[in-house]
């Protein structure tokens, strides 16, 4: 158990960068302080809204995850793709390939299930 009172959080890491000047290096700042998922969870949210607006304008339940998994999949490229000043990603390669079987999974369901 830890005794909250005894954690010590650095948020003059977050306040020291600037939001508006460097995005990236506060996002990774943040991604750091979340344990290095923090951008996961947060592409993981955003699927899972996708997943629940797209469910209301199809017919199935695997077309709206490949939909929502397409969009969120090329999220998590773009993220792939930013680098920090340090160098370091704001995706990891490991999130990343579970975010593309994810949306191989749906999209494999999606084609089995299709009423033809």
């Amino acid at each position: 158990m830890v005794d909250p009172m005894s954690v010590n959080y650095n948020l003059t890491a977050l306040s020291n960068v600037s939001v508006i000047n460097e995005p990236g290096d506060w996002l990774s700042i943040w991604n750091g302080m979340m344990g290095g998922f923090g951008i996961f969870v947060m592409l993981g949210v955003v699927g899972l809204v996708l997943f629940l607006v797209v469910r209301r304008f199809v017919d199935s339940d695997t077309e709206a995850l490949s939909y929502a998994g397409f969009i969120t999949t090329f999220a998590g490229i773009l993220l792939f793709l930013v680098e920090t000043s340090d160098g370091s990603k704001l995706l990891s390669w490991g999130y990343l390939v579970i975010i593309i079987l994810i949306t191989a999974i749906a999209n494999y369901l999606n084609f089995v299930n299709r009423k033809i």
